[in-house]
């Protein structure tokens, strides 16, 4: 991969879960990193999901491997999400590029994007 290619500045978060004292927890995201990424857009689809008809827009996220932020295949995606230009990216899915194994390919998707 060129390294040329990473020209979209992302920011990695993840949530940090808290007692709230009563028995629960609140969430909270905090910023690992802001990193340099190529964004890759993917095709739209739209699903019908609890009586909503859902839009989601994914994206593909390469990133190099990064020594303050370590994103390892094995890592629960459920909690870190990424924010490109000021829209939150839920992600699917994190694996090495075998070709190059210093990249990390994201798959990620539209944070509830709903059609009205």
């Amino acid at each position: 991969m060129n390294i040329g290619e990473l020209k979209h500045r992302i920011v990695i978060e993840q949530v940090d879960k808290t007692s709230d004292g009563q028995g629960g927890y609140t969430s909270v995201w905090s910023e690992l990193d802001k990193i340099w990424a190529k964004a890759i857009e993917q095709s739209a689809r739209e699903r019908f999901y609890r009586g909503e008809v859902q839009h989601t827009q994914a994206y593909t996220f390469t990133i190099r491997q990064n020594q303050s932020v370590t994103v390892p295949a094995t890592r629960d995606s459920t909690n870190i999400r990424i924010k490109h230009r000021n829209e939150y990216y839920r992600v699917t899915g994190i694996s090495r590029l075998k070709d190059a194994l210093d990249f990390y390919e994201i798959k990620a998707e539209l944070w509830g994007g709903v059609a009205q």
